[in-house]
């Protein structure tokens, strides 16, 4: 089944007592199945806003998002959403957390399954355990591992890392490349971390503000494991940064 993702002159505009605010402006952007693409771009630009009219949390003002020829109207299982504060609910076990969006669905065999995404993860052995007995990071696995269990063409992944230290938010990059590198999925990441992007993505979405627009789409087009230092990674970071900085003076002068 080819599982394109096709944004198409997506705009949204948000209303409020001040007047209309333009968020995102003739969005138009093709995500191909297996793809790892990562957004990047000043605070304000529209990303997580972008994320949510993908998931159908949010709808378009005008253009239309089409997920294998259907447009997207609504939340479905088939788009996993990852957030950065791990929205694990605190009175569920690791395991029964993960079982939670099965149970939604009806599967019959929600334990086995969890079981399955959290040896994915890693984290089978604590099973048991309540999120507050877990570090940072290990809460993000339960997060992932929820998210894949229903089994999502496409993973929605919103600065997922970005409140991790510095060696944990290695350690995770690293671990979500091994998870997609064997679920195939197609993955959409918005991160503020140039490194991040580079190190993650086939290619980079770099966004305008005010309203949010496609500055640049940045091919990476560089073989995996990738080597941080690499030299044409920081001549691909250097453009990324001078883009970045073109947008963060526009907004200083305004």
């Amino acid at each position: 089944m080819n599982q394109k993702l096709v944004l198409s002159c997506v705009t949204k505009i948000f209303n409020s007592e001040d007047g209309e605010m333009k968020s995102l402006e003739e969005i138009s952007l093709n995500i191909n199945q297996n793809e790892f693409l990562c957004i990047i771009g000043p605070s304000g630009c529209g990303k997580t806003t972008l994320l949510r009219l993908i998931a159908g949390l949010d709808f378009p003002s005008s253009g239309k998002i089409i997920l294998d020829g259907e447009e997207i109207r609504s939340p479905s299982p088939e788009r996993g959403m990852i957030f950065q504060d791990f929205s694990l609910f605190p009175w569920r076990t690791v395991l029964r957390n993960v079982e939670f969006g099965l149970e939604i669905l009806g599967i019959e065999r929600k334990r086995e399954v969890a079981e399955e995404y959290l040896n994915l993860v890693g984290l089978n052995r604590f099973k048991n355990r309540y999120p507050y007995e877990l570090s940072g990071g290990m809460k993000q696995r339960v997060a992932i591992a929820r998210a894949l269990a229903v089994n999502p063409a496409i993973l929605l992944m919103d600065e997922p890392f970005g409140s991790l230290d510095a060696q944990t938010r290695n350690m995770l990059q690293d671990e979500i490349l091994r998870i997609w590198g064997k679920t195939k999925k197609t993955v959409v990441f918005v991160t503020h971390s140039v490194d991040e992007a580079l190190y993650l993505a086939d290619r980079v979405v770099v966004m305008s503000i005010n309203p949010g627009r496609i500055k640049k789409i940045i091919d990476v087009n560089m073989e995996r494991p990738r080597e941080r230092t690499d030299l044409k990674i920081t001549e691909k970071r250097n453009e990324i940064l001078d883009i970045l900085s073109v947008e963060l003076k526009k907004m200083t002068d305004r």
